[in-house]
């Protein structure tokens, strides 16, 4: 850490800063009180970990031999000859972590804001029985405690039930003990935790039983050892030994001889310990042991592993917790979602190494998503690459207009608008009827009725304030032709708007009226309100389609049966629909599409991170179509916890003619026997790598967010990836 202030101090001067010396004092003496507190706190880190190791001993259900106090540590010498130690008194300086165990047996710990459970990968720890875990605790040098679930192996930072690091540096001295008491009394040992609970164990002075050796033992294959064994009070014995191995107790003598050869059984039996089970005259039990190997036996496989959660967002950072297990290292990528993602061997040749459990990365480019990629390491072994998924939020822009005006580019959806590309603007502070192509910026609160009667080829939308929408209507006497005049540069784009095409109305609200196809038709961030009576789009002719149809970020209360776009029996050609980020609900009642007519041709179809919830769909099918070059389906989330009539699919072609694409990584929850398939008709119409959605047999909503009155649907962490990411 003084390394770091010698380093602080050269950039000061090197930037020409003057600053005071006493300034640099003050930082070298922070640092220096860190340093001193963090090396202080170390020193007590056996005596925590003793008292925790006692703890699940005394738990366990054992006998002591003799107890023996000095300074407030107990020395335990415990019927099986083994030694454990507990400090009684104070620990001193630290936010020590009190443990204890529940009725259940799971640990519980305090560090001074309250008991909680000590959890690993989610889940409660068991302190008791052959699988009990001992948990070691360790302090990083920032002041943070850490912990081990793997014997020191590995260790993580211990986050609170806030999901913070939690502090081991007091803001005072800290002398509490860290038993409430710890006595000896007519033969009994009696230990009263913090938490008011009370251990007793008997001191049985005349009662051992202890074999004469230290660390795990190597044999040749056939050979024989001898032990000492101490006993007294042992009324009687018996000896167990791994397969193939044998252990004969004769008086004081443990004679352990190892297998001839390797067999099956020998291999099979993950069992390294002898053990002599001895009851005392007076019914106690205790059970001595010891640890044996053959010399050429395979090491344990050792298979690292790492996990990664995301953890907190802004427009420019992300932060990611890592877990290992059986790893003493990892290397990392992070990149874009957008990239191709990498194999374990560029990570290897190409990451960054770390060990530490907390990451964090900044100058990120908002509202994008993001994947940190990690190989676990553990020596020349490599584990699995785990990967975890975070987004930055959106940029929150007071004035949409304010950033235009000054000539700053604004990018919707990867489409970048600027006055040096797209001409001036209008600022609507009142509301008003937009009647000709332009850009438009709607203040809060404004609603802007479209009244024009003529072609638009170049027309933008935009609410004003980030994070409001605004309004735009549509007229029910005039709909919105389009027509590229400009041939090839058309657009019609809405952003942060509330599309209100309710007013009861005969005609659509957009159509294509001109031979040929319409470049650019983009929806971000809008709230869809639907006509009764007709689509959004109403295209018919063979010889008019959209060459991009895009609908991101946006949200639709399904109350009408209407397509989003209706085609007829138009056989055109389409570019590319478009669906991603979506939230469409309902009640379950009201059959809609997002595309009617089985004729018109689609480059490509994009269905990609859509919460669909008690949407039902006309002709149980979403995209109605003829042809389909490729189709994306991935990442959604489809709900039905209303009556399906039928299975819905999301994909049909009348002519059986999907290229390719990338169709994988959906869920879907109905609580009924039909459900949802990613492309009608099964395999029969599936093109190659084709993953079937997969059926959830719990509520992916419970304990999340379920509110259709205001369409905010968050599924649980475990499926936090799929459907709409907000």
């Amino acid at each position: 850490m003084k390394t770091i202030t010698r380093i602080l101090a050269a950039a000061v001067l090197v930037s020409g800063i003057s600053v005071a010396c006493t300034d640099l004092d003050d930082l070298q003496q922070k640092v220096d009180s860190l340093e001193s507190r963090v090396t202080a706190l170390e020193t007590l880190i056996p005596n925590i970990n003793a008292n925790v190791e006692a703890l699940q001993v005394l738990v366990n259900g054992t006998t002591i031999n003799s107890a023996t106090q000095k300074d407030g540590v107990w020395t335990l010498v415990l019927s099986n000859g083994e030694t454990i130690t507990l400090t009684a008194g104070s620990l001193g300086v630290g936010n020590a972590p009190v443990m204890s165990v529940d009725k259940d047996g799971y640990w519980i710990v305090d560090y001074g804001n309250g008991a909680e459970y000590v959890l690993m990968n989610g889940e409660k720890v068991k302190a008791v029985g052959t699988d009990g875990i001992t948990p070691q605790f360790g302090v990083d040098k920032d002041g943070y405690w850490t912990v081990s679930y793997d014997g020191g192996k590995t260790f993580t930072q211990v986050k609170g039930a806030d999901g913070n690091p939690v502090s081991a540096l007091p803001s005072g001295e800290v002398q509490d003990p860290y038993f409430a008491d710890v006595k000896l009394e007519n033969g009994v040992f009696t230990v009263t935790l913090r938490t008011g609970e009370v251990l007793t164990v008997p001191v049985v002075v005349d009662f051992l039983c202890s074999i004469e050796s230290t660390g795990v033992l190597t044999y040749n294959y056939g050979e024989t050892k001898p032990y000492n064994v101490t006993m007294k009070g042992v009324a009687s014995t018996m000896v167990t030994a791994p397969a193939g191995w044998k252990a004969v107790l004769n008086e004081n003598v443990l004679t352990v001889t190892a297998p001839a050869a390797a067999t099956k059984a020998t291999l099979a039996d993950s069992g390294s310990d002898v053990c002599i089970l001895a009851f005392s005259t007076s019914g106690y039990a205790a059970i001595a042991k010891v640890q044996v190997r053959l010399s050429d036996a395979p090491e344990a496989v050792v298979t690292p592993i790492a996990s990664v959660t995301a953890g907190e967002a802004t427009e420019t950072t992300l932060t990611y917790d890592v877990a290992l297990v059986d790893a003493t290292s990892y290397k990392y990528i992070h990149q874009k979602e957008s990239e191709t993602a990498p194999d374990a061997a560029k990570i290897a040749a190409e990451g960054t190494e770390s060990t530490e459990t907390a990451l964090t990365f900044s100058e990120l480019e908002s509202a994008t998503a993001y994947v940190l990629y990690v190989l676990p390491i553990n020596g020349e072994k490599q584990g699995a690459v785990a990967e975890g998924k975070n987004t930055t939020s959106k940029k929150m822009i007071a004035s949409y207009y304010e950033l235009y005006k000054a000539g700053e580019t604004i990018t919707i959806d990867g489409k970048q608008f600027s006055m040096a590309t797209h001409g001036e603007a209008t600022l609507m502070e009142n509301d008003g009827n937009i009647t000709t192509n332009g850009v438009y910026f709607l203040k809060e609160g404004v609603a802007a009725a479209y009244t024009g009667g003529g072609a638009i080829n170049q027309l933008i939308v935009i609410g004003d304030k980030e994070g409001t929408r605004s309004t735009f209507k549509t007229s029910k006497d005039t709909y919105m032709k389009l027509n590229d005049g400009a041939k090839g540069t058309g657009y019609l784009v809405f952003h942060n708007i509330v599309f209100d095409q309710s007013a009861e109305s005969t005609q659509y609200a957009i159509t294509v009226n001109y031979d040929e196809s319409f470049p650019l038709i983009l929806f971000s961030d809008c709230k869809i309100m639907q006509n009764s009576k007709k689509p959004i789009f109403y295209i018919s002719s063979s010889t008019r389609s959209i060459g991009n149809l895009i609908f991101t970020d946006c949200d639709c209360n399904v109350t009408q049966a209407q397509a989003f776009l209706s085609t007829g029996g138009s056989t055109a050609e389409y570019g590319t629909y478009t669906v991603k980020n979506c939230i469409f609900y309902g009640d379950g009642n009201i059959k809609f599409n997002l595309h009617g007519g089985n004729s018109v041709i689609f480059q490509n179809i994009v269905f990609t991170n859509n919460t669909f919830v008690n949407v039902t769909a006309k002709d149980n099918v979403f995209f109605n179509c003829g042809t389909v070059g490729n189709t994306t389906i991935t990442g959604n989330l489809l709900f039905m916890n209303a009556t399906m009539e039928a299975n819905l699919s999301i994909v049909y072609s009348k002519n059986v003619n999907i290229k390719g694409g990338s169709v994988k990584d959906n869920i879907c929850y109905t609580g009924q026997t039909n459900t949802f398939m990613a492309i009608y008709g099964g395999e029969d119409n599936w093109f190659e790598g084709v993953e079937e959605i997969t059926r959830l047999e719990v509520d992916p909503f419970t304990g999340g967010t379920f509110d259709t009155d205001n369409g905010k649907f968050v599924p649980t962490a475990e499926y936090a990836s799929y459907g709409a990411q907000r």
